[in-house]
């Protein structure tokens, strides 16, 4: 099963007082993947401004914006249409000597402890109940598994994806909010793929975290055709065990066919939608702080 998908995001940045200059960063494009195939991508940056774009270290495409002369907003027009068929992915069934094996190449730095992953370990009593699930002849991706319904059974998902700013969240922040989240019972979308990973990966398997849009109701409207629905920001995690699996924690569901990712890596703040810094503006929450308002519309065209 496979869905083609044109997706279109609104990115409007209000300052509080005129900006002389503004550089930004933006990772508002599709990812292109197994899962995944853009058609047509488009950017559309008022004022206007010169752009350039590259891979960052995991191929997610950022768009680096400058705008060159005095502006007090910045608005960005995302669109792509893209072909999507994750709903066909089989689980890929492999063994412990194979997440072992990928543990020691390019998957280490999804594991942890490692030096280049610092999402800090789950809380502990989310560890020990992870480990207990490592019974004889359980497969690395039924343990995956049984750890996100853990994880879904203990934290209810509000509604809300990963909060979005121009100033990438510290990532003692986002430990500390999935930490209050299984603490207190609820948590946002990256809050559910935090703690997921960091369970994966104190037992042994490499996990990553995805970000971008999902639709509202795939199982209902979305399945039609020229259906068009506002999208929310969303994330997700990822395990390898012989290829890379998507699974939708917050809603309890392998990620499907209108899951758009816009990136992916240790975190979620490894895929800012949006980061910079303007001639004379402050952290999120300042007065000094620019505002900012994401939207995105997801339509079905087959």
């Amino acid at each position: 099963m496979s869905a083609k998908v044109r997706l279109e995001t609104s990115i409007d940045v209000r300052y509080p007082a005129a900006m002389e200059r503004g550089h930004h960063e933006l990772r508002a494009t599709p990812a292109t993947s197994e899962a995944q195939r853009p058609q047509r991508t488009s950017l559309l940056v008022e004022p206007p401004a010169w752009t350039a774009s590259h891979l960052d270290h995991w191929g997610t495409r950022v768009t680096a914006v400058e705008v060159p002369g005095t502006h007090q907003a910045l608005a960005v027009t995302s669109t792509a249409v893209l072909d999507v068929h994750r709903r066909a992915a089989p689980l890929p069934g492999g063994g412990w000597d194979v997440v072992r094996a990928a543990g020691q190449g390019p998957a280490a730095e999804h594991l942890a402890p490692h030096p280049a992953s610092p999402v800090p370990p789950a809380p502990a009593d989310l560890v020990a109940s992870s480990r207990a699930m490592l019974f004889d002849g359980a497969a690395p991706d039924d343990v995956a598994l049984a750890v996100c319904a853990l994880v879904r059974s203990r934290v209810t998902w509000d509604g809300a994806g990963p909060p979005v700013g121009p100033v990438l969240d510290p990532w003692g922040a986002a430990a500390a909010a999935a930490v209050r989240a299984w603490r207190c019972g609820a948590g946002d979308a990256g809050d559910l793929a935090h703690l997921a990973i960091g369970a994966l990966r104190a037992v042994g398997v490499p996990a990553r975290a995805v970000v971008g849009f999902a639709h509202p109701d795939p199982g209902g409207a979305g399945l039609a055709r020229g259906h068009a629905a506002t999208a929310g920001r969303h994330a997700w995690v990822e395990w390898f065990s012989g290829g890379w699996y998507g699974f939708d924690v917050a809603r309890g569901e392998a990620a499907g066919d209108l899951h758009v990712a816009l990136g992916h890596g240790r975190a979620v703040a490894d895929v800012p939608l949006l980061r910079g810094v303007a001639g004379s503006g402050g952290p999120p929450g300042s007065p000094a702080a620019p505002v900012v308002d994401v939207t995105a519309v997801m339509t079905r065209l087959g």
